[in-house]
């Protein structure tokens, strides 16, 4: 018996360090195609179909519901089907799976053990290469006490929480507001500087409080964790701020919740409620009435009618057409493209349908 090819759990968004299993295809042992559609993974902003690159027996390591880290092995493909080897396998792979460490190369581990350092400063990471030790020894060797005497705080200073690639979009939106970033949190980068902007670890959020420090923005995506970061400042006494860019344009009866953020060239319209920790994307605009559940997401080029409802959770993809009066739940995902006419319940997956005239909901 052969082992074809090992199915994984992709990256499909810089931040997200998991995906959830939303739809499996087939049982195990069955029979499939190559090129066939074998499993669908929900990343922070999308879902993604995962199709097979070889003919073969298939045997899962997940079920639906399941959360499995980016790089976890989803399923395998065989030659042929033996229940009790392949169980056997299976075996091992969960046990390989449950390490804190899955791949890490000799030179990764050698730079690990020839500078002390704990190996479990990478447990979010699935492989781990020599580049990443080398980036750790940086963020490790940096004086942050040097960093951060030498920052100057005023009123319209501004910490950012979450140094991904979000955290670039704002800067560059600051840039033309009167805020100025002075620092950025995240515990998890190897990186020491965004746009000239030190990272710090999140032991400094008491400390850039004390020293005057009060207003902060969250660049991060995944809505659980958006939430616990607000809890975070909140008791750390910041003021979560909003950031909208200059050229888009909210109307004066528009409520506008903490910590939103809205990019270039959109339009909020009269009476809408924007929750807090809504991201309102490039060119997306809300029509009159409506009302965006805390930590929803708009793509860019979406449009929403009035009188909409999305709920908390929901991600609108690119280029999306929500009609008027419509309801769609919480932790809704539509896929880019999509033209919504129906309310959507809570907790569904709606994309394109195969004929372009309609969409499907998982």
């Amino acid at each position: 018996m052969k082992k074809l090819e090992e199915i994984l759990a992709a990256q499909e968004n810089v931040n997200d360090e998991e995906v959830e299993v939303i739809e499996i295809k087939f049982i195990n042992g069955d029979f499939l195609e190559k090129e066939q559609e074998v499993i669908v993974i929900e990343t922070t902003k999308t879902s993604v179909s995962i199709e097979a690159n070889f003919s073969g027996y298939v045997y899962f390591h997940c079920k639906v519901g399941d959360r499995v880290k980016v790089g976890g092995v989803l399923a395998e493909i065989f030659d042929e089907y033996n229940q009790v080897e392949i169980e056997k396998l299976s075996q091992s792979k969960q046990v390989r799976t449950s390490a804190k460490v899955k791949n890490i190369s000799k030179k990764a581990l050698k730079l690990i053990q020839d500078n002390d350092l704990d190996i479990n400063d990478f447990s979010h990471l699935d492989v781990i290469t020599a580049a990443d030790v080398q980036a750790q020894l940086q963020f490790s060797s940096t004086d942050f006490e040097k960093l951060f005497n030498m920052i100057d705080i005023d009123k319209d200073s501004l910490l950012i929480y979450g140094a991904g690639l979000q955290c670039q979009v704002v800067i560059d939106v600051l840039n033309e507001l009167s805020l100025n970033p002075v620092a950025i949190i995240d515990s998890y980068s190897l990186e020491s500087e965004v746009k000239g902007i030190p990272i710090f670890p999140s032991e400094y959020l008491t400390k850039f409080y004390d020293i005057g420090l009060k207003k902060a923005h969250i660049c991060i995506g995944n809505f659980k964790a958006k939430c616990d970061i607000a809890k975070l400042l909140l008791e750390h006494r910041f003021d979560i701020v909003s950031v909208i860019h200059p050229s888009s344009v909210v109307a004066s009866s528009a409520y506008i919740g903490a910590g939103v953020f809205v990019g270039p060239l959109c339009l909020v319209g009269p009476y809408c409620s924007i929750e807090d920790f809504v991201q309102i994307n490039n060119s997306a605009t809300i029509a009159h009435h409506s009302t965006i559940g805390k930590g929803a997401m708009v793509s860019d080029g979406s449009h929403i009618g009035g009188s909409v409802k999305i709920g908390q959770g929901s991600l609108i993809g690119i280029g999306v057409t929500v009609n008027r009066d419509l309801i769609i739940g919480d932790n809704v995902t539509i896929i880019s493209g999509a033209n919504i006419y129906g309310n959507i319940s809570h907790n569904r997956n709606v994309k394109i349908a195969k004929n372009a005239s309609s969409y499907e909901i998982k």
